[in-house]
């Protein structure tokens, strides 16, 4: 019994579905949107965001809760974001599980 509601336990935790990036280079703003369904994002939502330029962490935020049920939008500012320039962005749900995106600056 302990075994079948630890795994209807974890088939209810999930990361987010996508993660997408997009970076206005007018206003040097990184935007990030997720998608992270959930029945209440209060108790289950994104918990943890990194960006990672070139492979060296800039920003890490902790989230208490995600903008609705179904994902959430972050805007961060990145300064010198130059051609050939990664930016990887990392989240994590506090339930279980990690999605990540890739952007490059061609």
């Amino acid at each position: 019994t302990a075994l079948l509601i630890l795994g209807a336990g974890t088939l209810m935790a999930h990361p987010a579905s996508s993660v997408n990036a997009t970076f206005n280079k007018d206003e040097n703003l990184l935007i990030v949107n997720y998608q992270h369904q959930v029945r209440d994002n209060a108790d289950h939502f994104i918990s943890d965001v990194v960006v990672r330029h070139n492979n060296k962490a800039v920003i890490t935020q902790k989230l208490g809760t995600q903008d609705s049920k179904e994902g959430g939008t972050l805007v961060y500012k990145i300064n010198n974001f130059k051609a050939g320039d990664k930016l990887v962005v990392t989240t994590k749900c506090n339930k279980m599980g990690n999605r990540s995106t890739t952007l490059e600056n061609k």
